[in-house]
């Protein structure tokens, strides 16, 4: 199975990215997912998801194609 952090990265921006809709898409029990991202990332779904939006965001901030006013 693919890395399900690098999955989470590739679809952090669908609206649709639960952890139920996550699974699904890997044809795996939400608790299953949970189970591996604890054992990947060492964290929750919750928290991986968070960080990547938050990596993406300092990456489009980094880009100056966007600006805080």
């Amino acid at each position: 199975m693919p890395s399900v952090k690098s999955s989470l990265s590739s679809m952090y921006g669908n609206v649709r990215a639960s952890c139920e809709a996550v699974a699904e898409h890997f044809y795996i029990s939400s608790s299953y997912l949970k189970k591996i991202l604890a054992q990947e990332a060492g964290s929750s779904f919750t928290s991986v998801v968070e960080e990547i939006r938050l990596e993406k965001a300092c990456e489009l901030l980094a880009s100056n194609q966007y600006y805080i006013a």
